[in-house]
């Protein structure tokens, strides 16, 4: 019968051990928690450098519009003296040639 009781000095041992155990379990938790913490933590990071890049993306394609709509205006007025020399030329000739075909109608006509 004395085989199925422990000694005193068996069960300290035990309790010490398992009390180790736990020790090493605890610690092992409170890491995992530590990095669990870490990782999420990260995630948050993450997600808001993700927002920040898509209202940066939204913000460059505003500007690239921005850009194209000035580009296009500057074109406009780039052109625009062009225009206003061409109907000058166009002006000049024309008041030169009525200018020549008066001329020959009232030569003709003091001819005749």
């Amino acid at each position: 019968m004395s085989d199925e009781y422990v000694t005193r000095a068996e069960y300290h041992e035990f309790t010490k051990r398992q009390d180790d155990w736990n020790a090493r379990q605890d610690k092992r938790i409170s890491e995992v928690e530590g990095q669990t913490k870490v990782l999420q933590d990260l995630s948050a990071a993450v997600q808001v450098q993700t927002a920040e890049i898509k209202h940066l993306a939204t913000k460059t394609q505003e500007q690239g519009n921005s850009v194209e709509k000035l580009s296009n205006t500057i074109e406009q007025m780039r052109l625009a003296p062009a225009d206003k020399w061409e109907k000058a030329k166009i002006t000049v000739i024309t008041a030169l040639l009525s200018g020549l075909v008066g001329l020959l109608i009232g030569a003709l006509t003091k001819l005749l």
